[in-house]
């Protein structure tokens, strides 16, 4: 294998991993805010946070 296409090989490996793990963490977030829902605020709360 030439340098040139290991070099590719471990940057898509790389990137894959990138995506792969965002992904994962998109979906712990989601179930976590299923989870554990937060609290309603009124409109009053919001706009003097």
């Amino acid at each position: 294998m030439d340098p040139l296409s290991a070099a590719l090989k471990i940057t898509g490996l790389g990137m894959a991993g990138i995506f792969v793990f965002m992904f994962i963490f998109y979906l712990s977030i989601r179930l976590i805010d299923r989870l554990f829902p937060g609290k309603m605020q009124s409109k009053e709360q919001a706009l003097r946070a």
